[in-house]
């Protein structure tokens, strides 16, 4: 429980230290950070320590993964690539097994850098408004997920990465991530909506209609989905699923609020083509979220989306109408103390109760025998 305590309190501390006395903390000869934008930085080393030390037992879905890690590592060069879906991740498995190392413990801290760094990548290339990112990062799905499955944390990763080539048009870039996302993980293939939504250019008064769409997506939600799910069955059948609540509106509701506050606060006249973008997929992960109410697959669909939110509350902070200022200053304030408090509510909840999001709760790290 600690550990994860520490991931928030750690950043927050030094933020406010940084704050209080004017100094600065230099790092290399011409990079310095200072309270205004060491949150960040502090946040996801901590975050990547935590996912590179922590042990094979923490997570769901890593006894899975030994045995696929143990299948593939044994298999012929051949069969990793007799099939087309994921194979890049088989082979990713077969590399690492008989190049580098067949302990599994070895695989998971390994895989953990190579998905932690290009995330921390994307998300250093704005430090400002660190906490309330971290605060809202942790708070998302994609958070514990990245401590239980492993195979869509790489393919999200490189998601990143292709959001990041798209939003700076370095198109050949971002192909070759939707490729390498596509094999690793089946639902990769949302990548390609970066580009459209690159080119769209939402405006204030298209409020309107976003939320008259989102209406009727959110009435028809199960029909949609199962319409999707049909079209995408015919190519993989491990889309063929029904339709089944799965109690994701507490996401959703927060997913409008945010998408709300960015068309409320942003001054358009001084948002960058980044922004404009990343308040488009924050608009197409809120209607998508509907569908996460409808089947658990919309969800991981959405991953992809979700992991890009908190940059997108702090690219919309960076360039909010004067006027509203104080009520920007507010919101942040307000989102940082909120869910800096429902992380750690939930993590003790989970701590008390023995019951966690895909067992992560307590933290383990792989020397504690």
């Amino acid at each position: 429980m600690i550990p994860y305590f520490l991931l928030l309190l750690i950043p927050l501390s030094l933020q406010e230290w940084l704050k209080s006395s004017n100094k600065t903390l230099c790092i290399r000869k011409n990079r310095c950070l200072t309270g205004e934008n060491i949150a960040l930085p502090a946040f996801l080393f901590l975050f990547s320590a935590m996912l590179i030390l922590r042990d094979k037992s923490l997570g769901r879905d890593l006894t899975n993964y030994n045995y696929i890690f143990n299948i593939w590592g044994n298999a012929t060069l051949s069969s990793v690539f007799s099939q087309y879906s994921e194979c890049l991740f088989k082979f990713y498995c077969w590399f690492i097994y008989n190049y580098i190392s067949s302990n599994y413990q070895v695989f998971i801290s390994l895989t953990a850098l190579i998905t932690v760094v290009p995330i921390a990548f994307v998300y250093n290339q704005d430090k400002t408004h660190g906490y309330v990112k971290a605060s809202i990062f942790v708070n998302m799905s994609t958070f514990i997920m990245l401590f239980s499955g492993i195979r869509q944390g790489l393919a999200i990763s490189v998601g990143a990465l292709a959001y990041y080539f798209v939003s700076k048009s370095k198109f050949f870039r971002y192909a070759i991530c939707v490729i390498i996302a596509s094999l690793l993980h089946h639902t990769g293939f949302m990548t390609l909506f970066f580009l459209p939504l690159c080119k769209i250019k939402f405006k204030k008064k298209d409020l309107i209609w976003i939320i008259a769409s989102f209406s009727v997506v959110f009435v028809f939600r199960k029909n949609i989905f199962n319409v999707l799910v049909n079209i995408l069955g015919s190519s993989d059948e491990r889309y063929s699923a029904t339709a089944e609540s799965t109690g994701a509106f507490g996401s959703l509701i927060l997913f409008s609020l945010f998408t709300v506050l960015c068309f409320v606060i942003v001054d358009e006249s001084r948002a960058d083509d980044e922004t404009l973008m990343l308040r488009n997929i924050l608009v197409f992960a809120t209607i998508f979220q509907t569908f996460a109410s409808v089947n658990t697959l919309a969800m991981r669909m959405n991953y992809y989306f979700i992991i890009l939110i908190p940059i997108t509350i702090g690219k919309c902070l960076n360039c909010m109408e004067r006027e509203k200022e104080e009520i920007a200053r507010l919101s942040e304030t307000i989102m940082s103390i909120f869910f800096t408090a429902l992380f750690m509510y939930s993590i003790y909840e989970s701590y008390i109760t023995g019951i966690s999001t895909l067992d992560t709760v307590p933290y383990i790290t792989f020397w504690k025998e």
